[in-house]
């Protein structure tokens, strides 16, 4: 082996070491973050953890239950840095294989719930109210409907959900507007 050889060598196992010791790093802040969660919020946070691959919380992430609220994670869901998930008197269902880049909000006061294998852009956000009309009186009232998102659906970036969405579907927009897609999405590696 020439020497040049030898030197890339020693400086790609150098890098290689260094890359795992940041997932290593980057996974173990994560699953601080999770055991935070659970001992903030208790039963009213379901994490299936071990359920295949592990759940990820990015930095700066915001994770709340207000009142009966409720949200249940199964494993391989990432949540990419300041995302927002907020069960208010609602219930959010996330199935596997499910990844949320940064800046996503959920914000429930019925229900939502995600279907595995979904894809979520940049400052995507779903919600299953929206204030109502037909209220004379002042203060806030909403008017609450599930949302129920398929499987293998991707949204992307500053999409607006607040109805169903169907599976195998790109959804793009503020109003969403979709297109069918006919191959099914492949499933992802989560970082």
């Amino acid at each position: 082996m020439h020497k040049e050889d030898k030197q890339r060598i020693k400086i790609q196992s150098k890098m290689s070491v260094t890359s795992v010791l940041i997932k290593c790093i980057k996974w173990s802040l994560s699953f601080v973050r999770l055991l935070r969660i659970k001992l903030v919020y208790g039963r009213k946070v379901e994490l299936h953890l071990f359920h295949g691959k592990p759940v990820y919380i990015g930095k700066n992430c915001s994770f709340k239950v207000i009142g009966e609220g409720k949200i249940i994670i199964h494993g391989a869901v990432y949540f990419d840095d300041y995302c927002t998930v907020l069960a208010d008197n609602g219930r959010i269902v996330i199935e596997n294989s499910t990844y949320f880049n940064t800046f996503s909000r959920l914000i429930s006061k019925g229900e939502i719930n995600i279907a595995q294998g979904c894809m979520f852009g940049s400052n995507v956000s779903i919600y299953d109210h929206d204030i109502s009309l037909e209220v004379k009186e002042f203060g806030q009232k909403y008017s609450v409907k599930p949302v129920k998102i398929g499987e293998y659906v991707w949204c992307g970036i500053n999409t607006v959900v607040t109805k169903n969405l169907k599976s195998n579907v790109l959804h793009v927009g503020n109003p969403v507007v979709y297109k069918k897609v006919s191959i099914p999405l492949m499933d992802r590696k989560h970082r």
